[in-house]
């Protein structure tokens, strides 16, 4: 997503959240703005297609809801656009995500959580975007689903 990006002299990130306690739900709402500024041209096989400043913005609403003290489940949906930068390209990325915990005891919880995302426009290196779920390699399409199990104990 930021590999044509690379030439940037300035990482500039701004970001702003809240969120509400209902009961025994809590929704919360998060933007974030990433720029990459005073990006040169390079020579070579890897030049850059880009110059000038590039954006992403980035909003995420999620909530969860605690059915018993054990049992918690939630979900998510978070959108970035990529402008792209000097009006050339830009990516828009969906993101969807749902996940349940069962605590066990006081240090121990099972868990699943699901994930699918779904880019479309044109990559920072001007490629059709494809789907890269945060820690995964990314998807040679423009789909990516990830599904985790697990149990976990925090010492």
């Amino acid at each position: 997503m930021f590999a044509g990006y690379a030439s940037a002299k300035m990482l500039e990130i701004v970001g702003v959240g809240g969120g509400v306690n209902i009961g025994a739900a809590n929704i919360n709402f998060t933007y974030s703005n990433t720029r990459f500024e005073d990006m040169g041209s390079a020579s070579g096989p890897n030049a850059l297609r880009y110059s000038g400043t590039a954006a992403f913005n980035n909003f995420e609403i999620n909530g969860k809801y605690h059915f018993t003290p054990s049992l918690l489940a939630g979900v998510a949906y978070d959108y970035t656009r990529n402008g792209g930068a000097g009006g050339k390209g830009g990516a828009n990325y969906n993101l969807f995500s749902a996940g349940v915990d069962y605590s066990l005891s006081r240090r121990t919880d099972v868990y699943t959580v699901a994930v699918y995302e779904k880019a479309s426009g044109t990559d920072s290196l001007g490629q059709g975007a494809v789907a890269q779920i945060t820690g995964l390699t990314p998807s040679t399409t423009d789909k990516q689903v990830s599904l985790r199990v697990g149990m976990r104990h925090k010492f």
